[in-house]
C-alpha cells in the first residue's frame, strides 16, 4: 500500500517541487493550495 500524503501551501512552485520528489519515492500525493480546500479533500478523499 502506498502511503498518501497531502501537501498545501499557497505557492505552486513549492508544491510543484514537493509533489515531485514525493512521486519520486512512489507516495500519493494529493494537493490543496489552502486550508479550506485541504479540509474538504480531505472528507471527499476519507483521509480523515
Amino acid at each position: 500500500m502506498t502511503a498518501r500524503i497531502l501537501v498545501v501551501d499557497d505557492i505552486e512552485a513549492n508544491v510543484n517541487l514537493l509533489k515531485a520528489k514525493l512521486i519520486v519515492e512512489y507516495y500519493d500525493v494529493i494537493t490543496a493550495s489552502d486550508g479550506k480546500t485541504a479540509i474538504e479533500l480531505t472528507k471527499k478523499k476519507s483521509l480523515i
